[in-house]
């Protein structure tokens, strides 16, 4: 649940959470959800239907969660969807008391593709890249994305996604610890084992004015 920072070691979890396309199961509780940002009338269509699939939850210890993106979606399909997840932490339950120390019991989605997952089926976006890994893992995802021209591979040998937006330079600014302010101040941001330490300074701006700290607080707060 935490990356090892410095001197302290990871942090790791008994806790298991399986996704879906529309849902996800968790050991962390034994109740049924949605989204709370769905209509009343959808959220009691989608919690009765939770209900009757999940029907059992409870002896074996697992709580399912139906996301936004369930929204208006057939009850088929959640039906699968919610009946494919519930295979899984049956077939942990089943075989993982046999496995070995050390052995991979279950390999959830990569972040990238749990994001893409829980895109609302209905808003209108596009996936590019150039990459042909990235490419195929997402259309053996989501192999509707490529007919519905949701998916789109960047073909040009001269300029790359990387190049076409930026997208090294945007890393390093997002990464690195110093950050220009307008007014000539700077933020300079430093992760210590306990906590994530920023400091403020007033740096270039050499304004006298009474409520100048003020302003530059208020433009690093929001920046």
């Amino acid at each position: 649940t935490k990356d090892a920072v410095k001197t302290k070691d990871a942090i790791v979890s008994t806790k298991l959470t399986l996704h879906g396309k529309y849902c996800f199961l968790t050991t962390e509780n034994a109740r049924l959800g949605v989204s709370q940002k769905l209509t009343e009338d959808e959220s009691k269509r989608l919690l009765s239907l939770l209900t009757e699939v999940c029907a059992g939850h409870e002896e074996l210890g697992y709580g399912m969660v139906l996301r936004t993106n369930a929204r208006d979606v057939s009850a088929n399909d959640l039906t699968a969807d919610l009946q494919e997840v519930i295979a899984s932490y049956r077939n942990l339950l089943n075989y993982g008391i046999h496995k070995k120390a050390f052995e991979l019991l279950y390999q959830p989605m990569s972040g990238y593709l749990q994001k893409i997952k829980a895109i609302d089926a209905s808003v209108s976006f596009e996936i590019l890249t150039d990459q042909e890994d990235v490419f195929a893992q997402i259309d053996s995802a989501f192999p509707q994305y490529v007919s519905e021209k949701k998916l789109l591979r960047h073909k040009d040998d001269v300029i790359s996604l990387l190049t076409l937006y930026s997208i090294r330079k945007h890393l390093e600014e997002c990464t690195q610890k110093k950050v220009w302010l307008k007014s000539g101040a700077n933020l300079i941001s430093e992760q210590l084992e306990t906590m994530t330490f920023i400091d403020i300074n007033s740096s270039k701006n050499a304004s006298k004015k009474e409520d100048t700290l003020f302003y530059i607080n208020m433009e690093a707060a929001e920046e």
